[in-house]
């Protein structure tokens, strides 16, 4: 009798190591993606981020510093329209093949709308996001600003593989005045006069500026590559 309950016993086990490499929760870095487990949450934060993004039907995108890709999937699983996306991030336990499919079957359960873009990533390094030149009418930028070490570099990078009067879009939590840290990550929140300077003398023009309702001091800046 004793011998029946321990294979049983071992039996449960074994069904829910099973179950535990089938939820898409499991072993997931939360730093990488956010994983919402129902419609309700993804349009949320849908909210919270991609619908200033401002993608428009047909462009190439790309998302730089994108992790998994979950903000760049957020937005295409809920809108009727067809692109062409490459996810960019310098950090391979964050975006993979593994983690990317992950992140694109679990959304597209929660939506009603059919994936039919494309989807490509990239790795590239602190310098350089190792994207094809001439070649995005969008790229974004969301809260990744803040986190470039090298800004010059990556700026004189980011023009060069946008098309002409391209669009860079950048999110960022922006300070009143400098020194303000982030407590997420450490890095000092951009000023908002320092942030558009830059982006001046790095060939980008403002063309527009838009706060975000849902979360404090989240800022979208539109600048067009000139």
């Amino acid at each position: 009798m004793r011998f029946y309950v321990f294979i049983l016993i071992l039996t449960i086990q074994h069904l829910s190591v099973l179950a535990q490499e089938e939820d898409p929760f499991a072993n997931y870095d939360i730093y990488c993606a956010a994983l919402l487990n129902d419609r309700e949450m993804t349009m949320m934060q849908y909210e919270n981020f991609v619908k200033y993004y401002g993608i428009k039907d047909g462009e190439t995108v790309a998302d730089i510093g994108g992790a998994a890709g979950w903000k760049t999937i957020l937005h295409v699983i809920l809108k009727n329209m067809k692109n062409d996306f490459y996810i960019e991030d310098i950090d391979t336990a964050c975006l993979n093949q593994k983690n990317f499919n992950k992140v694109i079957k679990w959304y597209s359960a929660q939506s009603n709308e059919v994936v039919d873009d494309t989807f490509h990533f990239t790795i590239g390094d602190e310098k350089s996001t190792q994207l094809p030149k001439d070649m995005f009418d969008r790229a974004i930028l969301d809260l990744t600003y803040h986190e470039l070490t090298y800004k010059k570099e990556m700026l004189a990078d980011i023009s060069s593989i946008l098309k002409k009067d391209g669009v860079l879009v950048i999110a960022e939590n922006i300070a009143k005045k400098p020194g303000k840290t982030r407590k997420d990550c450490g890095h000092d929140m951009p000023v908002e006069k320092e942030l558009i300077d830059d982006l001046a003398s790095n060939g980008f023009k403002l063309k527009g500026k838009t706060e975000n309702r849902n979360q404090k001091a989240l800022f979208y800046f539109e600048f067009v590559k000139i």
